[in-house]
């Protein structure tokens, strides 16, 4: 259990804690007790390909206190099962992107901004300007 830590918990705390469980003789199952908003995309996807690569090995059930959301429901979602209270949620696996257009107040400043990129739309949320239509 990673309970006595409290608080945020890296990918990195909850692999060693769900490997630890996994090699243990003496545990059975593996519960991966989730509640979170959801969380940082980097390193995400490893530690999901790691629970799911496990299953087999022993039941591991996902049990959401009360939400999954984002990197958290990608992480419940690679367990054998998951258990949802009646008031909880998940999904939203995503991004969001905001986007503030500056473009009339740089060109009212007077100011030329240059964007070098390699692809054709790799800035098109750039808030230096408008929308294009496609974005």
């Amino acid at each position: 259990s990673l309970r006595p830590y409290s608080g945020m918990t890296g990918y990195d705390g909850i692999r060693q804690s769900f490997l630890n469980a996994l090699h243990d003789p003496e545990v059975t199952a593996v519960c991966l007790d989730v509640d979170s908003p959801g969380g940082e995309v980097g390193g995400c996807f490893d530690l999901v390909d790691l629970i799911y690569a496990s299953r087999g090995k022993k039941p591991i059930h996902a049990i959401l206190t009360e939400s999954a959301y984002s990197a958290a429901y990608a992480i419940a979602s690679a367990a054998d099962r998951i258990v949802v209270p009646r008031t909880g949620g998940v999904g939203s696996i995503g991004c969001i992107v905001i986007h503030c257009d500056w473009s009339q107040r740089i060109e009212k400043e007077g100011l030329q901004v240059s964007i070098i990129t390699f692809g054709d739309r790799k800035a098109e949320t750039n808030s230096l300007r408008p929308l294009s239509d496609q974005a």
